[in-house]
């Protein structure tokens, strides 16, 4: 009988015999060796220390060793530790429910000892049928798991996308980084984004850290573990933080938070990739890499002395900032929607176009994190599926809104009222004022749209209107004009 090997030829393929019968395991080996690279051990424990040392493809696997079931015994144990492995139990027992243990347990076939030669061959050749396609489902798996961690960041603004553009050039670099950004704008998801998938296809490790809570007493404890007895209450040993994170990502929250003293031992640790625990001599290299967050600026921090300027330049290899919900009120929408995906309870849930006026002219101080706190707030208080402008939280109206002849009209009457103004005071201008006004304008309030829009008493959906008329829009033309 031929196979029909698909993955190179079968002298490429490695099988491991185990069975405590001396005779058949040369009977075995005899058998395929014309066919495959084989080797043989006498029980469970020896073949476990083969798989370690070696790579093979399959795993001829007698039950009945030193015990009538022990392969039966180490079967979800080798399977565990060999995912990828084709596994073939073999046994004098043909009962269904034995088979059925088995072939539960891990197995991915069953012979019996008195089978033929053509019906080993056969089973070899399912396992290796049954190995590829598992390996292509597992392409197909890793392929989803990465399509989802790129689209755990929302939006398709020309902020976000260039935000995203930055970390796919950055992500498979593994550079240290710093993201720099105001709270609420999502740097944390921003550093899950830059995550990779380890060799089984799965997210790298992620142990985050709040820098604000790591006290002094206990940072090198925390951070690089610690013996049994190497302080008191030490009752017994424990791997730091870098430790845990080893192949994969440790990320620092609010970096700037951190005190002094803590920085500078850091340095070392990040610059060498060893730790050493406190109460012992044993120096332990380690591969991580460092994503920090801040939102404050570290160089103003270093040239006030309240960072380490080696500490910066170690870990700001790449700095990403993340853009504010002001800077993004494109997403809008889209962060809504997500929210509500995310939230099966707030599904139902819709905004008349006052109130999603009122939303899009607020400033969001606190960025996407108070946005979905007002969503939260919404879909627990509103008695109603559609949100009115009257639901909204008072900061929200307050912003969506305008005191008019002793009144508060929502934003579409106000919206009327400032076009009926803005076209009276500038019935006499030329669009070529009108044009310089606006850059102008956009220069003074810092390039921020929003705040340009609140300074010259403009409505911000107006607003932009305005600069479309102007040709103006995108805002890319502005800026450009702007330098």
């Amino acid at each position: 009988m031929t196979f029909h090997i698909v993955e190179g030829s079968g002298k490429n393929f490695r099988v491991l015999i185990c069975d405590d019968s001396s005779v058949q395991r040369i009977v075995l080996k005899k058998l395929l060796s014309a066919d495959f690279e084989c080797m043989t051990s006498k029980d469970a424990d020896e073949a476990i220390a083969l798989l370690k040392s070696q790579a093979f493809d399959l795993l001829i696997l007698d039950i009945s060793m030193r015990s009538d079931q022990e392969g039966l015994e180490y079967l979800p144990r080798l399977r565990a530790e060999n995912p990828d492995l084709g596994i073939i139990i073999s046994s004098n027992h043909s009962d269904y429910q034995f088979v059925r243990q088995a072939l539960t347990q891990g197995a991915d076939d069953f012979l019996s000892k008195t089978a033929s030669s053509d019906e080993i061959r056969l089973a070899l050749q399912r396992v290796l049928d049954v190995r590829k396609l598992r390996r292509k489902t597992f392409q197909k798996e890793r392929e989803i798991r990465r399509n989802l961690q790129e689209k755990t960041l929302v939006g398709i603004s020309p902020a976000m996308d260039k935000l995203k553009s930055k970390i796919q050039k950055v992500k498979d670099s593994k550079v240290n980084v710093i993201i720099s950004g105001d709270s609420g704008t999502g740097k944390e998801l921003v550093a899950k984004a830059l995550r990779g998938l380890d060799e089984d296809g799965n997210l790298e490790t992620f142990v985050a850290v709040d820098s604000s809570t790591i006290q002094s007493s206990m940072a090198e404890s925390l951070l690089f573990g610690h013996e049994r007895g190497a302080f008191t209450g030490a009752d017994k040993a424990r791997a730091g933080l870098f430790e845990e994170a080893n192949g994969g990502v440790i990320y620092f929250d609010e970096i700037s938070n951190m005190p002094l003293e803590i920085q500078r031992k850091l340095l070392r640790v990040i610059q060498e990739k060893e730790v050493c625990r406190l109460g012992s001599t044993q120096v332990r290299k380690l591969e991580f890499r460092v994503i920090c967050a801040t939102n404050q600026n570290l160089e103003k921090l270093v040239a006030e002395g309240r960072f380490q300027f080696d500490l910066l330049h170690r870990l700001g290899v790449v700095t990403l900032d993340v853009p504010t919900l002001a800077e993004r009120m494109d997403d809008l929408e889209l962060l809504i929607e997500h929210y509500f995906k995310s939230h099966p309870h707030a599904a139902h849930m819709s905004f008349r176009s006052e109130a999603m006026d009122a939303l899009s002219n607020y400033d969001w101080p606190g960025n996407v994190r108070e946005l979905f706190n007002v969503l939260a707030y919404l879909s627990t208080m509103c008695d109603q599926p559609e949100v009115g402008f009257e639901d909204l939280p008072r900061k929200i109206q307050l912003a969506g809104s305008s005191a008019v002849g002793g009144q508060t009209l929502p934003t579409q009457q106000v919206k009327a009222s400032y076009s009926s103004l803005f076209s009276e005071k500038y019935q006499d201008s030329v669009k070529d004022f009108e044009r310089e006004f606006m850059i102008q304008a956009y220069v003074k309030s810092g390039k921020k749209i929003a705040r340009m829009a609140r300074e010259i008493g403009l409505d911000r959906s107006y607003l932009y209107s305005k600069l479309k008329s102007l040709d103006l829009f995108p805002i890319e033309k502005l800026k450009e004009l702007a330098r």
